[in-house]
């Protein structure tokens, strides 16, 4: 967004984008293009994804040459510096130019049509003539993302607009070209009215100057005022300083009258919930509240409560016995070019204090890292058969899952950690059994309980994917700087440290209160589930199948031949089904290990449910329920889910 010399506002799509995502950040551009100066920060990690973002444009340039296609190539943001509405139009017009040349792409085009600009990475030429040549074009978009989203599609239709309005008629197919190199095209049709809905709204609220505020919202992580916003909630002591506070939670609490955090905190416990919130949640989010508004102990660590959840599997009472063997494990993964990330690095500690770590910086080097890893547990579960291995929230867990259906490897050893419970997330300790006066239960906040703070250049995940895409490019350039991995590691292995260190704090807690009690707290017992001797044979005579279709095949497909990439892909498809079926029976499990509040805030779950009543309905009993509106959840049709709903 800007506006010119003579006052004219002009929009792009990345603006309707970014009014979907956000009015406050709307709001804020307008401002800044009025001239309004406005501190923003762009970040280290939104820096890396625009270099990854070039790079990926500039590939498939390169890709379209080498297919042989004539190219115009304009100059990369050469609309930066137009003040004027005649200097966009000369633009334009060269754009329209290199139309009617009929090149066969035309790179970085650029439209005006005196309100609305627009830059396209790529036009590409079709045989289908147009209104004003015997050929026409279509727009095209580079994406690092491995699937399409939204925006991608949105801005597409945007181009697709002036293609309309340039060559006469509507180009019918629009194409996302993903990361991966895949390139998805989509009838314009199927989306124009969308665009329109959103463009209309959109120019709607450009009429007048909103009073929005910056709640906070996905796009937050990327956003270069993310750091002035959360400033602003924090000086307005605004209810989302509250941890795991939700904004459907905050709306209920505003419309009873309680708007900020210290209003909560002093609320009486006696009061009513808000709204259809419920009396346990409200207590929570309020003991929460009064907490947080006490602050930390003078010497910066987090006050703490212990919970009243002394149900064994719950809280403290989740906590395995301390055994020599266990492991306190950490992943790094790397997904700024991919949904899917690549796990490059599995860091252990031992209960010697002793560090280690596999790398892996390709598919064939993640399959290497995770059976490495996963050799590593086995044999300490072999020689310690009562350890664990301790992990901070779902991400290592829903990782090695992951990794043994991609790879169909070590699927069996897997499955025995998952089966017995190996795996102990401390996450969920902390969240069903402490309170922390902390607006956050990440591991970089509980560890202040234990630890100073950190004073490494790696403060968070984040910054470990900035730090290893800078050592990717440093490869690509030869050199290969292996101090940016030694940060990584140091950083991982600070983890892996920490979450140890929770457990020693964890347990604590659990002696103290043992002997407030003056009687042991129960453990859960140590788990020794085998799958039946039919089911096993079954398995065992399927690996060995699959073994030997991979012997001697080479793990780089581009080393492989078409008979032996046709027996790699073979062998994990052996197990498929039985791989598949899982899927469900972890969902399973995983909620049973779940608090009401987990539970709540689970995408597979509905709840707290109220019974409204029930009726007949032929031989059929129809019960109704009510619930708090659930957020993050779509229904069929992408229709948030009805409140009041039929259970049959």
């Amino acid at each position: 967004m800007r506006f010119l010399q003579d006052g004219c506002p002009v929009y792009t799509a990345t603006d309707l984008c970014d009014y979907l995502a956000c009015g406050h950040l709307v709001a804020l551009k307008r401002r800044v293009a009025a001239g309004e100066s406005i501190p923003s920060d762009r970040s280290a990690l939104s820096e890396v994804l625009a270099n990854l973002g070039a790079g990926h444009e500039q590939r498939h340039l390169d890709a379209l040459r080498a297919r042989g296609l004539r190219v115009k190539a304009f100059d990369d943001e050469r609309d930066r510096y137009a003040s004027s509405a005649d200097e966009l139009r000369a633009l334009e017009a060269e754009t329209v130019a290199a139309m009617g040349e009929g090149h066969d792409v035309i790179y970085q085009p650029t439209f005006f049509d005196g309100r609305w600009m627009g830059r396209a990475d790529f036009l590409l030429k079709v045989s289908a003539s147009s209104g004003r040549w015997p050929w026409g074009y279509e727009a095209a978009d580079a994406k690092l993302a491995r699937r399409v989203r939204s925006e991608a599609v949105l801005q597409l239709c945007e181009y697709s607009a002036h293609l309309e309005r340039l060559q006469g008629s509507a180009p019918v197919l629009m194409q996302v070209v993903l990361g991966d190199g895949t390139e998805h095209p989509y009838r314009v049709d199927e989306f124009s009215a969308y665009h329109a809905t959103v463009k209309r709204d959109f120019e709607s609220a450009m009429l007048v100057e909103a009073d929005t505020y910056p709640d906070p919202v996905d796009h937050c992580n990327t956003c270069a005022f993310a750091a002035r916003c959360a400033a602003q909630r924090k000086r307005d002591d605004h209810l989302s300083q509250v941890a795991r506070m939700r904004s459907g939670q905050v709306v209920a609490l505003k419309t009873a009258g309680i708007g900020t955090m210290t209003e909560l905190a002093v609320s009486s416990a006696d009061a009513e919930p808000p709204g259809r919130m419920s009396l346990a949640t409200f207590r929570d989010l309020r003991a929460q509240a009064a907490l947080q508004h006490r602050g930390p102990h003078p010497s910066g660590a987090p006050r703490h409560e212990l919970l009243d959840a002394w149900e064994v599997g719950h809280g403290l009472c989740a906590l395995p016995s301390p055994s020599p063997g266990d492991i306190f494990f950490d992943m790094e993964g790397d997904g700024l070019a991919r949904d899917v990330p690549l796990e490059y690095l599995f860091g252990a500690v031992d209960m010697q204090a002793e560090y280690r770590a596999w790398w892996g910086h390709d598919d064939a080097g993640e399959r290497s890292a995770f059976e490495g890893f996963v050799d590593y547990a086995m044999a300490q579960l072999e020689r310690y058969p009562d350890m664990h291995i301790y992990h901070y929230a779902a991400y290592e867990k829903t990782a090695l899952r992951r990794l043994m259906s991609r790879h169909g490897t070590r699927e069996e050893e897997v499955d025995h950690l998952l089966r017995n419970e190996v795996l102990v997330d401390l996450y969920r300790v902390v969240r069903q059994g402490i309170r922390l006066s902390t607006d956050s239960y990440s591991l970089k906040k509980v560890e202040r309980l234990y630890m100073p703070a950190r004073e490494e250049s790696i403060a968070d995940a984040a910054g470990s994917m900035v730090m290893y895409e800078r050592w990717l490019t440093s490869r690509e350039h030869g050199e290969g700087d292996a101090a940016l991995l030694d940060e990584i590691a140091m950083y991982n292995e600070r983890d892996c440290v920490s979450t140890a260190q929770l457990r020693e704090w964890l347990e604590a807690r659990r002696v103290e209160e043992e002997a407030l009690r003056g009687a042991p707290i129960e453990r859960p017992p140590v788990i020794e589930r085998e799958v039946k001797d039919a089911l096993q044979a079954k398995i065992v005579t399927t690996q060995e199948v699959a073994s030997a279709l991979v012997e001697d095949v080479p793990a780089d497909p581009e080393l492989q031949t078409d008979e032996e990439h046709a027996r790699w892909l073979l062998a994990p498809l052996l197990s498929y089904h039985r791989r598949e079926n899982k899927v469900n029976w972890w969902r399973h499990f995983d909620q049973i290990a779940m608090s009401p509040e987990e539970l709540e805030r689970d995408t597979y779950a509905l709840g707290p449910l109220e019974m409204i009543g029930s009726y007949e309905d032929g031989s059929r009993i129809i019960e109704r329920y009510r619930f708090e509106p659930q957020e993050h959840r779509i229904g069929v049709g992408d229709k948030p889910l009805d409140p009041e709903a039929d259970v049959r």
